[in-house]
């Protein structure tokens, strides 16, 4: 099988590997793990928005998009924070990593094709590595 470069390969080649193993019928659940993660290594879980997004995730399988478009917001505000020079860098640190948690969050819950790809890319920033999103990608396979 030929893989399609993605930004995901500057992360790690072999997370690639993990995610293109997912049979399409655990992607779901994958998803779901991974963004859990991700919300709770950067405290976004603490957002109203975001434990509002991930009920009606769990309970519905999918998500109202006038959520999705707050998280976005929620994202780009994040963003902006990152590159703040009146912040201190581990306050841009922090933003950073709420951006990545945002952004894992929207992709998760997307319908893009590659949306465990992106959502794992997203993720290795969140929890400041790959290692994590292999973790929870091996601790499933099989």
């Amino acid at each position: 099988m030929t893989t399609q470069l993605h930004r995901l390969h500057t992360v790690s080649t072999e997370l690639v590997d993990f995610v293109d193993a997912i049979a399409a019928g655990d992607e779901p659940r994958r998803l779901l793990l991974i963004a859990v993660a991700s919300v709770d290594a950067t405290g976004v879980g603490a957002d109203q928005d975001v434990a509002e997004l991930l009920a009606q995730w769990r309970n519905a399988g999918c998500v109202e998009e006038r959520l999705r478009r707050r998280i976005i917001q929620k994202a780009e505000r994040a963003e902006a924070e990152a590159i703040d020079d009146q912040l201190s860098d581990a306050e841009q640190d922090r933003a950073f990593n709420r951006a990545r948690a945002f952004g894992c969050i929207h992709f998760a819950t997307s319908t893009n094709t590659d949306r465990l790809r992106e959502t794992a890319y997203e993720a290795s920033f969140a929890l400041q590595g790959p290692q994590g999103v292999e973790q929870i990608l091996r601790g499933y396979s099989g």
